[in-house]
């Protein structure tokens, strides 16, 4: 009896001992998760406190950016070079006779335009800031080429005028009308190649999305900020 006794007094106390055990583990485990859980609270309470600053800080730095803008009515993103070749040709008849077909073309290289983007076309709507992603995304008007500025080459040296004259004109005269008229329509020549190459499109607005996305990281560097920015070209 006294062993039996002892027995029961050691199952006892062991299971005391386990379940000591597992009191202190769940209190631990209690208080992981309760830690964890002030620990994401807090986290979650921090980042609700930074994301206001952050978003006047934003603001600050997209009205700075248009009003580094808006100091100018437009902000040239490309300057390109056109190249013409002009064709034109008449053919004139005396009474039902055929006197011929007189073809005239003008080589004029090397003319110089310039893509530029309208500063009234960027307002405060241009920018968006995203809360969840901290993602700034910034809208580009589409460049455009500025009529105002368009540079004919002026070398004589560099303009090549070829003529095929028809059998029955004069010679000496033949051909003076077209040549004139190709050169009166060259600055509207121009400007309409440049407003149809792709290829110039393309490069404009490549370089209109990294002025504009440089002017606004400058100002980020200022504010000692960095996010993502994205920029789209309307």
């Amino acid at each position: 009896l006294a062993c039996g006794g002892q027995e029961q007094a050691q199952v006892k106390d062991r299971t005391v001992k386990v379940s000591g055990v597992w009191a202190f583990a769940t209190v631990t485990v209690v208080l992981i998760l309760t830690l964890g859980y002030w620990g994401i609270s807090a986290l979650e309470t921090a980042e609700n406190i930074i994301r206001p600053e952050r978003k006047v800080t934003i603001d600050s730095i997209i009205y700075s950016t248009i009003g580094e803008l808006k100091k100018e009515s437009k902000i040239v993103v490309m300057t390109g070079e056109v190249n013409l070749s002009v064709k034109r040709s008449h053919t004139k008849f005396f009474s039902r006779l055929n006197l011929g077909t007189t073809a005239v073309e003008v080589l004029v290289p090397k003319n110089k335009i310039q893509y530029v983007i309208p500063t009234d076309a960027i307002s405060e709507e241009s920018f968006r800031w995203n809360d969840e992603t901290g993602e700034v995304s910034i809208e580009i008007p589409t460049p455009v080429i500025d009529e105002e500025i368009v540079e004919i080459q002026s070398n004589p040296e560099l303009i090549k005028v070829k003529k095929d004259i028809g059998w029955g004109r004069l010679e000496s005269r033949s051909g003076e009308f077209l040549e004139r008229q190709i050169r009166r329509d060259l600055r509207s020549l121009v400007i309409e190649e440049g407003k149809s190459n792709l290829f110039m499109l393309e490069q404009a607005k490549k370089n209109a999305q990294e002025v504009i996305r440089e002017l606004f990281e400058k100002f980020m560097r200022k504010e000692s900020l960095e996010v993502p920015v994205e920029t789209f070209v309307n």
